[in-house]
C-alpha cells in the first residue's frame, strides 16, 4: 500500500512538472483530481493543492447516502466524508488553512457548504462537526431542501452525533420547509433506530403527524428506500399521497430482524404513535407474523384491507402461511370467496374446518376458478380426496379431469380416474382442457393413463399446453395450475411434440393418425433423432393456431451441426432461405457461416441459399460479413464465388460490412481480396455503434490497415472529413497514439478541420454522426449537426460561432495562414524511468479529453495496484 501510495505520489509530481493541470477534471460535474487525491493519502493532496488545485471546486454528488440529502459536492464534502474520524479531521482541517491563506478576505463560513456538514453527520465525525462549528458554520441550522445534519444523523443512527446536533440547538422536528420532508423521527423509524427514536421522542419529537408521501417531491427523488415506498403492495391501494408517519415507517421497513422492529413498533404505539391501516397487510404481504399481531392489536387495525390486486389480507396469507391465516380468522376477517380451496391446497385441516364451519352457506367456495376437489386432487393428499369426493360424489369438470392425471402420475393408481371418467357425461368433441388432460399424461410419458383416457375421450388433433419460452412445462402460477391461470399461456399443439422422448407414447399416437406441427419438427431436431425425423417430415404438417415458435428447422440443424438432419429436411422441401425469428434470427446459411460448418454452407448453397441474404437482426451478419469476421480464406472464397455482393448493406445496429469488419479485425490480406472485388473502402458504417473502415483500423490501432485504407483512397475531406476525424478520435480515446499521429500527419490541416475537431472533442465517446448526407458536416451547414448534437444531451454548452476559448474560427479562416495554427499533437510520447525494472510510459493526451494525466495516474487501477485509491477510506465500495 505504502508503496503504491509512493509511486502515485511521484508519478503525479512529474506530470505536474510537465504541464499537466492539477485542475483538469474528467468532465462536467466530474470529480476533480484532488478530490480523488482524498481517497488516497493527505501527501497527496498536499502536492496537489501546492501545485495550484482548487479546494472550493464542485462537483455532483457521487455518494449514494450524501445524495439523498444534497445534490452538489465540494472537495471539504469529500474530506469529511473519509471513513476514519481522525483521517476526516486531519483532512478538513488541512483544507481550511488553505482556503484561509488563498482566500484571507473572504470569511471562511462561506467555503463550509451544507455537503461538508451533511458528509460528517452521515459518518458520525462529530470531531469535524465541532471543528466546522468552530469556524463559524452553525452546524445546527444548516438545511437543504428543509433537510438538516440532524436527518443525516438520525437516518444513518449516529445517536452520538444527534446528540451533540440537539445540544447546539438542532430542532427535533427539522426546519420548516415547503418541500415538506420527512422529519428526522420518520427517517429513524425508516431504518429501525431505536436509540435514535427515543433520543428524539425524549427531545420533544411528536409520534403522531406524518408527512404525506408524494414520489415527485425533491427529497424523494434518490432516497434508498424510495423503492419500498413506490413497490410495496399497499403503496398502489393506498390514495396518493398517503401519509407516512413514524409507526408507518417502522412498518414500511420492517427487516427480518423482528426483535428490534418490535421493540421500536412496541414504543411508538406506547407513546401515543398509530400504526396505519394498511399495517396488517403489510405484515401479511411480507410474512411477519409479529407484525401482524401487533397490528392486530391496533385499534385501527383492518384485517379485511385489500391489496391492489383486490385480494384480502386473508387470501395472500391463505396462499403460504397458516398461521397468519388462522391469526386472522380470529380477528374477524371476512370470507369473500375461494378460501375453502385455498385452505385445501395449503393441507391445512383446521383452517379447512373453522372456513366450512363459518360459511355452511359455501360462499368460501364461489370466485375461484378450481373448484374444492380439484384443490383436494392437487394436494396428492388420498384423505384430502375422499373427503371432497364425499361432499360431491359426482363431481366432474375438465380441471378436476386434469388435477386427476397429475395425483393418478403421482400415486400410480387409476382408481379416481376410473371413477372420475364415469361421471363425465358423454360427448364427441373433446373439450380444450380435456385435451391438456391428454397431454398431460404424454408430457410425463404415462402410456397406460394416456390409453385409459382415450377410451372415454378422442384424440385430439391439438392439445392446450403451456408453453415456458420454447418449452411445454406443466408449471403452478400464484397456486393455479395452467388449466386455470392466464389463457394467453396455453398454445395448441400436435400430442406428438411430448411424445417424441417417448417411443411407446409417439407410436400410440401415430397408430392414431395424428399428425406433426411446425413445432414438432423443432423438436426432433433438437432431440436429435434422425429416424424420428424422416418418419415425421413426409406427413402433414399441421399449421400453428399462433405464431409462437421462433425457431425453424433448417436454422436449428444448422446451429447445432446436424448435417444429415439437414439433408432430411431440404430433401423433404423445407425452404433454404426461410429465417428464423426473434432477436437472433437468421437464415440456415447465416447459421451455418457463423458456426464455421464448410459442409453445411456447400450444401446449402448447391441448394441454392440466397448467398446476400440480409442480415435481419441485432449485430447479425450476413453470410460473408460473417466469415470475414471468423477470418476463415476458405470460406470467403466459397462465399464469394457464389457472388457474394462484397458491398452488401451493414445491419443499422451494431452491423458492419465486410471491409469494415476485415479492417477492425485487421484482416489486411482479406481486406486486399475485397477490395480487389470492388469493396467500396468508403462505404457508410452503421446507424447506430457503426464504424466506417477508417473508424474500425484506427479505433483498433490496425497501422498497416490505415495505410492500405488511405491508399486505396479512403476519404479525409469533403463527405469523408468527419470520418477521418472521428478516426482520430476513437484511436485516442483508445490510447493508439501511433494510429492517431499517422493520420493527423497524412495531410495539412485547414481551419475548417480545427474548428469541427474542436467542437467533436466536446462530444460524448458514445456520439455518432448520421450515415446520410454526411456533407451537412461540411462549414455550409456545421451550424445544423452542432444544434442535433446539442439537442440529443451530447453537449452542456451552449451553442456559438466561437469555441470554448474565444477563437474566432470564422476570422481565423479569412486572415489566418494554417501555418500559424499550432496544432495540439496527441501522439508524442513522453518516457519516464525510475529505473531498469520500473519504466513508466505517459502517453500525453490531448487537452479536453475524457481522461486527464493527473486524474489517472490517480483513479487508474494500474498506477494503483493495491488498490489504496478506493479501498483505504471507503469512497468506492459501497460504504457510503
Amino acid at each position: 500500500m505504502e508503496i503504491a501510495s509512493t509511486k502515485a505520489l511521484w508519478l503525479v509530481k512529474r506530470l505536474i512538472d510537465m504541464g499537466a493541470s492539477p485542475n483538469e477534471v474528467r468532465g462536467d460535474d466530474e470529480p476533480s483530481a484532488l478530490m480523488i487525491a482524498i481517497g488516497c493519502s493527505i501527501d497527496l493532496v498536499k502536492v496537489l493543492v501546492q501545485s495550484g488545485a482548487n479546494p472550493t471546486y464542485r462537483s455532483r454528488c457521487y455518494f449514494d447516502i450524501l445524495r439523498c440529502f444534497t445534490e452538489t459536492q465540494g472537495v471539504l464534502g469529500w474530506a469529511a466524508g473519509i471513513q476514519h474520524h481522525r483521517e476526516a479531521l486531519n483532512m478538513v482541517r488541512y483544507l481550511i488553512e488553505q482556503v484561509q491563506l488563498l482566500y484571507p478576505s473572504t470569511p471562511l463560513v462561506e467555503f463550509i457548504t451544507v455537503d461538508a456538514i451533511f458528509a460528517a453527520a452521515i459518518r458520525g465525525h462529530d470531531d469535524v462537526l465541532t471543528l466546522l462549528n468552530d469556524h463559524g458554520s452553525n452546524i445546527s441550522s444548516a438545511e437543504y431542501r428543509g433537510l438538516s445534519a440532524l436527518h443525516c444523523a438520525a437516518y444513518m443512527g449516529q445517536v452520538d452525533t444527534c446528540k451533540l446536533l440537539l445540544e447546539h440547538g438542532a430542532l427535533v422536528d427539522g426546519p420548516l420547509s415547503p418541500k415538506q420532508p420527512p422529519s428526522p423521527l420518520v427517517l429513524a423509524s425508516l431504518k429501525q433506530r431505536y436509540e435514535v427514536v427515543k433520543l428524539l421522542h425524549q427531545h420533544g419529537a411528536d409520534l403522531k403527524p406524518g408527512v404525506f408521501i408524494k414520489t415527485e417531491d425533491d427529497w424523494c427523488s434518490y432516497f434508498p428506500d424510495r423503492n419500498r415506498i413506490l413497490d410495496l403492495d399497499i403503496r398502489g391501494a393506498c390514495s396518493s399521497p398517503f401519509l407516512l408517519n413514524p409507526a408507518a415507517a417502522a412498518v414500511l421497513n420492517w427487516t427480518v430482524d423482528e426483535r428490534d422492529c418490535q421493540n421500536l413498533i412496541q414504543y411508538l404505539v406506547r407513546h401515543g404513535g398509530t400504526l396505519p391501516d394498511w399495517a396488517v397487510y403489510a405484515g401479511v404481504l411480507h410474512k411477519y407474523p409479529v407484525l401482524v399481531e401487533l397490528a392486530l392489536a391496533s385499534p385501527k387495525a383492518n384485517p379485511n384491507w385489500r391489496g391492489p390486486s383486490g385480494r384480502t389480507c386473508l387470501q395472500v396469507a391463505l396462499d403460504d402461511n397458516a398461521d397468519i391465516a388462522s391469526a386472522l380468522l380470529k380477528a374477524g376477517a371476512v370470507l369473500v370467496g375461494g378460501e375453502l380451496q385455498q385452505a385445501v391446497l395449503l393441507g391445512s385441516w383446521s383452517l379447512v374446518e373453522e372456513i366450512t364451519q363459518r360459511d355452511p352457506g359455501g360462499s368460501a367456495e364461489q370466485q375461484s376458478s378450481m373448484s374444492v376437489l380439484e384443490a383436494a386432487l392437487l394436494t396428492g393428499s388420498s384423505v384430502m380426496v375422499e373427503w371432497a369426493l364425499a361432499r360431491d360424489p359426482h363431481a366432474y369438470t375438465p380441471g378436476i379431469l386434469c388435477a386427476a392425471v397429475l395425483y393418478t402420475i403421482q400415486h400410480c393408481n387409476l382408481d379416481i380416474l376410473r371413477r372420475l371418467l364415469s361421471n363425465r357425461q358423454h360427448s364427441d368433441e373433446p373439450n380444450p382442457q380435456e385435451s391438456s388432460a391428454l397431454g398431460i399424461a404424454v408430457h410425463r410419458n404415462k402410456l397406460m393413463i394416456l390409453d385409459l383416457l382415450s377410451t372415454i375421450l378422442p384424440v385430439p388433433t391439438l392439445v392446450s399446453m403451456p408453453i415456458r419460452g420454447s418449452y411445454v412445462d406443466v408449471y403452478w402460477d400464484s397456486r393455479k395450475p395452467f388449466w386455470c391461470g392466464n389463457k394467453y399461456s396455453l398454445v395448441d399443439i400436435s400430442p406428438l411434440s411430448m411424445a417424441l422422448n417417448s417411443p411407446e407414447c409417439l407410436e400410440y399416437l401415430l397408430d392414431r393418425g395424428c399428425c406433426p406441427d411446425e413445432y414438432t419438427i423443432v423438436r426432433a431436431v433438437k432431440y436429435g433423432d434422425l429416424e424420428i425425423l424422416k418418419r415425421l417430415v413426409v406427413m402433414p404438417r399441421l399449421k400453428l393456431c399462433q405464431d409462437w415458435v421462433h425457431e425453424v428447422p433448417l436454422v436449428l440443424a444448422a446451429e447445432k451441426g446436424k448435417l444429415s438432419m439437414a439433408a432430411v429436411l431440404l430433401n423433404a422441401g423445407e425452404d433454404v432461405n426461410e429465417t428464423s425469428h426473434g432477436y437472433f434470427s437468421c437464415s440456415p446459411l447465416q447459421a451455418a457461416v457463423e458456426r464455421g460448418n464448410l459442409d453445411m454452407i456447400s450444401l446449402f448453397l448447391k441448394k441454392g441459399a440466397d448467398v446476400n441474404k440480409a442480415p435481419c437482426a441485432y449485430f447479425s451478419r450476413s453470410p460473408l460479413q460473417a466469415a470475414v469476421e471468423r477470418g476463415n480464406l476458405y470460406m470467403i472464397n466459397l462465399i464469394l464465388e457464389a457472388r457474394a455482393d462484397v458491398n452488401g448493406p451493414a445491419f443499422h445496429v451494431g452491423g458492419a460490412t465486410a471491409l469494415q469488419l476485415a479492417a477492425i479485425k485487421g484482416l489486411l490480406g482479406i481486406a486486399k481480396i475485397l477490395v480487389d472485388r470492388g469493396a467500396d473502402v468508403n462505404e457508410s458504417r452503421a446507424i447506430i455503434g457503426g464504424r466506417t473502415a477508417l473508424e474500425g483500423a484506427a479505433e483498433h490501432g490496425r497501422i498497416d490497415m490505415i495505410h492500405f485504407l488511405l491508399d486505396q483512397g479512403a476519404q479525409t475531406n469533403g463527405n469523408g472529413q468527419v470520418q477521418y476525424l472521428r478516426a482520430i478520435k476513437l484511436a485516442e480515446e483508445e490510447g493508439h497514439m501511433v494510429a492517431a499521429k499517422m493520420l493527423r500527419d497524412y495531410r495539412d490541416w485547414t481551419a475548417d478541420d480545427y474548428r469541427l475537431w474542436d467542437r467533436l472533442q466536446k462530444l460524448q465517446k458514445t456520439w455518432e454522426p448520421p450515415t446520410e448526407d454526411e456533407d451537412r458536416w461540411g462549414h455550409a451547414q456545421e451550424e445544423e449537426w452542432w444544434d442535433d448534437a446539442q439537442e440529443k444531451d451530447f453537449a452542456d454548452e451552449a451553442h456559438s460561432d466561437s469555441d470554448s476559448e474565444g477563437v474566432d474560427y470564422e476570422e481565423m479562416s479569412n486572415d489566418t495562414s494554417e501555418e500559424d495554427l499550432e496544432l495540439p499533437d496527441a501522439a508524442d510520447e513522453v518516457t519516464l524511468s525510475e529505473d531498469a525494472s520500473s519504466d513508466v510510459v505517459v502517453e500525453n493526451l490531448p487537452s479536453g479529453s475524457a481522461t486527464t494525466p493527473s486524474a489517472m495516474a490517480i483513479d487508474d487501477p494500474a498506477a494503483s495496484p493495491e488498490g489504496f485509491a478506493t479501498d483505504q477510506h471507503g469512497f468506492w465500495n459501497g460504504n457510503w
